[in-house]
């Protein structure tokens, strides 16, 4: 008998799923924090990523919930940048964040924690502008408020709020070299475009001689004064583009020369003149040469539009201006406001003459600003009557021009 001995082979199979890919400890398990005290805050990991068991290439995703806080992946760390969170100045910032490999999807949110944050002023507006948030020891700046400046009013930002204002606003030459320029190319403005110009040439002559900083500069006072006796040329062929507003533009400049914050310049100036060999001195006679010439031409623009005994009052700081028609009747003025005198003119003075239309005009500070001597003499040749009445005691001079028709 031959026996036979079979082996019985078993295989054994191990079948078993790898491990899913887990969080080596994820970040929301730290508490995580950046110090901007330190010298390179964001140099070393704010946290990191590592994973256990992955499966294949890994694909991160990195979002702040708050502003940009420039959280940036370097391979499986999250770093900062420094100069943006002082900038944005949140003590916190709250990121989620993924990574994905073949087989799982990880998910974390967590929170960093800004230390060190540097104190800021808040923002601010006031009459200068709107201040920015700014960092303590740091300056913030806002353009010069007028339209005739250049410069930035300033101030920093102290651990105790922000300092006091200051400036280094001064005009801007170049404004002034544009309005004269504008003058001198009236004559060949279009003129659709005529109203305009001259509204805006006005509007600029009345911010700039209403500027405090005019005086700093004598020559700027000069070439504004200058400015305004051409601009009056001009009007005098062109009556009819006169406007209210360029009327009240003129006349507000013409009181801004005559404030009494100019003496001194206009005292400069006259000491100036007195020494140089200048054909056409420009000084306060020059202003008052140009408003004498602007108010007849305003009386002659206005006769015919008043309501028959009327009065129009123009009420500036240094100059008062009253315009009125009369029918049998004396002329008075002032006769609306009161300046402790006044010229009057009877009816039986201009007897015959239907009515009378006239324009006067008191210039409150002149007595400061020529500095007690009257050095301009107004020329009546062409009027019908003209008062000049000057009262150093009251720093008064009164011009009354008549038109009778």
């Amino acid at each position: 008998m031959v026996l036979r001995l079979w082996r019985a082979c078993v295989l054994f199979i191990d079948i078993r799923a790898k491990a899913a890919m887990t969080w080596n400890g994820a970040p929301s398990s730290r508490s995580l924090k950046v110090d901007l005290t330190v010298s390179g805050p964001c140099f070393n990991p704010v946290t990191s990523l590592t994973v256990n068991d992955r499966q294949g290439d890994l694909v991160y995703s990195l979002l702040s919930q708050n502003p940009n806080g420039s959280f940036y992946r370097d391979e499986d760390s999250i770093k900062c940048t420094a100069s943006v969170l002082k900038s944005n100045g949140y003590s916190s910032y709250t990121l989620n964040v993924s990574v994905a490999d073949n087989n799982t999807t990880l998910y974390d949110t967590f929170t960093v924690t800004i230390l060190g944050l540097p104190i800021i002023c808040e923002a601010q507006k006031d009459d200068y502008g709107l201040w920015p948030e700014t960092i303590v020891a740091s300056i913030a700046q806002v353009p010069c408020t007028s339209a005739v400046e250049k410069g930035t009013y300033y101030r920093t930002c102290l651990k105790s709020g922000w300092d006091q204002v200051n400036n280094n606003c001064s005009i801007d030459q170049y404004v002034i070299v544009d309005v004269i320029n504008k003058i001198s190319n009236l004559n060949s403005t279009r003129q659709e475009d005529i109203s305009d110009t001259l509204l805006n040439i006005t509007k600029t002559m009345n911010t700039l001689s209403n500027n405090s900083k005019i005086s700093e500069e004598v020559s700027y006072l000069q070439d504004i004064a200058n400015a305004s006796a051409k601009l009056v040329d001009y009007i005098e062929q062109n009556s009819d583009k006169i406007t209210d507003a360029i009327t009240d533009n003129i006349l507000g400049t013409i009181s801004n020369f005559l404030d009494e914050n100019k003496h001194d310049a206009w005292h400069k100036i006259n000491a100036e003149t007195e020494t140089a060999s200048v054909e056409e001195p420009v000084g306060v006679a020059t202003v008052l040469s140009s408003a004498d010439r602007f108010l007849a031409i305003l009386r002659n623009s206005k006769c015919n539009a008043f309501d028959m005994n009327s009065t129009e009052q123009k009420d500036n700081k240094n100059m008062y201006v009253e315009l009125g028609l009369r029918r049998n009747a004396s002329v008075q003025f002032p006769s609306k406001k009161s300046y402790g005198s006044n010229v009057k003119i009877p009816q039986q003075s201009i007897t015959g003459l239907l009515e009378a239309c006239f324009v006067g005009a008191i210039y409150p500070t002149i007595g400061a600003v020529l500095n007690g001597q009257v050095t301009f003499l107004q020329k009546c040749t062409q009027e019908s009557f003209c008062l000049c009445c000057c009262d150093f005691f009251s720093r008064t001079y009164t011009l009354l021009h008549g038109l009778f028709a």
